[in-house]
This record gives structure tokens, C-alpha cells and sequence, in this order.
């Protein structure tokens, strides 16, 4: 398993400098350091399936003496090892980029942002090794959709629940919000994984 994930990583050189650009762009114009991890580790993600994808490169990898369990456990713990790999560039990266003097070391973005990749990784995969990344499209538009309604209900929505969730955040402390996100996002993280490896075990290539 641990030569699936040297290959996913070696494929990561080639975009080596886009991530590069993006991180130092953004932390440059001021975006919180969770939203550089999350979307850095959602590209590794999609870059890797699409690499699977082409040239149907996942049939060679499934003639290579390794198990389906192996290859979907590569994924997923490939993608937690390249947003660990990412977060001491972030930190660099907005040491030099800002003035030391205004640098803040501020562990809850960096967790939050390790968690936040963990609960949409565990959504992303089991899409991605379901179906090929060309018709996931309509699932995305679809998705979006569904988002574009949120949006418009939001206020209605606030005006329903926000009294509720408002009294519920004040009576637990922010340690408490950071332990039920993690168990939120482990479990989470869990399942995606075990329902990816029967999907891909039940799959005909």
C-alpha cells in the first residue's frame, strides 16, 4: 500500500507549482489558512482519480499484486498524508508573507481545516470511485443547485432554527464544539471509507 501512495504523491510533482501559486495567492489576500488546506487536499484528491482515470491507468493498478482494500486505503490515507505534508507550507507560507511581527500561530485553523478535509474526502471518494470523474458532472450540478437553494432559504431558515442553535452554542465551550466535530469527522471518514472499499470490491472495471 505504501508504493499507491509514493505513486499518488509522485503524480502531485507535475502540480507542485499550481499549489504553490494558490497557496501563496491566497494566504497573500488575507484567506483564513482552513480554506488553503481544504482546497489544496480536495485537488489532491481529484487530481489522483483523475490520474486512475486516464489512459484507464486503475486497470494496470489493479493487475499490480495489491488488494482492492489496499488501493481505496491508499486514498484515503494518502489524502490525510498530503494535507499533514501541506499544513508546514501554509505555516511558512504566512510567516514570510506576512509581517512576523503581526504572525499568529492559530492552532484551531489548522484542525479545523485537518477535520474539514476529512469530512469532505469522505464525502468526495466513494462518488469518485463509484463512477468515473467525467459523470460525476451532473452530480455537482446537482449539488449545486441544492446549495443555490440554501442560499435563498437561508433567512427563513435562521429565522426558524437560529434561537435553538444560538442557545445550543452557548452552553458548550468551544473544546466541546472542536470534540463533536472530530467525532463527527472520524466517524464520518470511517464509513466513507469502509462503504468505498465494498463499492470497489462489487465493481466490475
Amino acid at each position: 500500500m505504501l508504493n499507491l501512495i509514493k505513486k499518488d504523491l509522485i503524480l502531485q510533482k507535475t502540480f507542485l507549482p499550481a499549489y504553490l501559486l494558490f497557496l501563496v495567492t491566497y494566504l497573500w489576500a488575507g484567506m483564513d489558512v482552513a480554506y488553503v488546506i481544504i482546497i489544496c487536499s480536495a485537488v489532491f484528491v481529484i487530481n489522483t482519480y483523475q490520474s486512475d482515470d486516464k489512459d484507464n491507468a486503475n486497470i494496470l493498478v489493479n493487475s499490480l499484486p495489491y488488494t482492492r482494500k489496499e488501493i481505496i486505503s491508499s486514498k484515503y490515507v494518502g489524502t490525510l498524508f498530503f494535507t499533514i505534508v501541506i499544513i508546514p507550507f501554509c505555516l511558512v507560507g504566512k510567516y514570510f508573507i506576512l509581517d512576523s511581527m503581526e504572525f499568529q500561530l492559530s492552532l484551531e485553523s489548522y484542525i479545523l481545516g485537518f477535520l474539514a478535509v476529512m469530512l469532505i474526502t469522505a464525502f468526495y471518494i466513494p462518488f469518485f470511485v463509484a463512477f468515473k470523474v467525467k459523470t460525476l458532472v451532473p452530480v455537482f450540478i446537482f449539488l449545486s443547485i441544492g446549495v443555490i437553494y440554501l442560499m435563498r432559504n437561508t433567512p427563513y431558515l435562521l429565522n426558524k432554527y437560529a434561537n435553538g442553535v444560538l442557545t445550543f452554542l452557548k452552553e458548550i465551550s468551544n473544546l466541546k464544539l472542536f470534540l463533536i466535530f472530530a467525532v463527527i469527522a472520524v466517524g464520518c471518514y470511517g464509513v466513507s471509507w469502509i462503504l468505498s472499499i465494498r463499492i470497489y470490491q462489487n465493481k466490475a472495471l
